[in-house]
């Protein structure tokens, strides 16, 4: 009997593990299909603050490439792909 509840509880905690591991997988897909690509047109008042942003943007995986040209008014422009 007391391999029989060996047996039996290393399968409940391997069930547990899995129950965890496809809540934990499922919150986190909901999590990374939120919209994190930024607008277009997006302009910021200085150049630091542009390329802090664009930066910030590309880490989360929202955009692949960015420039911050400067635009008529003298804010920067965050011009990405």
């Amino acid at each position: 009997m007391p391999m029989q509840r060996s047996v039996l509880g290393k399968l409940g905690i391997a069930a547990g593990v899995a129950a965890a591991a496809t809540v934990l997988s499922l919150s986190g897909a909901g999590a990374a299909s939120a919209d994190i690509t930024p607008r277009h047109g997006l302009t910021y008042p200085t150049y630091t603050d542009c390329v802090y942003a664009g930066n910030f943007y590309a880490q989360m995986g929202g955009l692949h490439g960015f420039s911050c040209p400067q635009v008529s008014n003298g804010e920067y422009l965050l011009d990405w792909w």
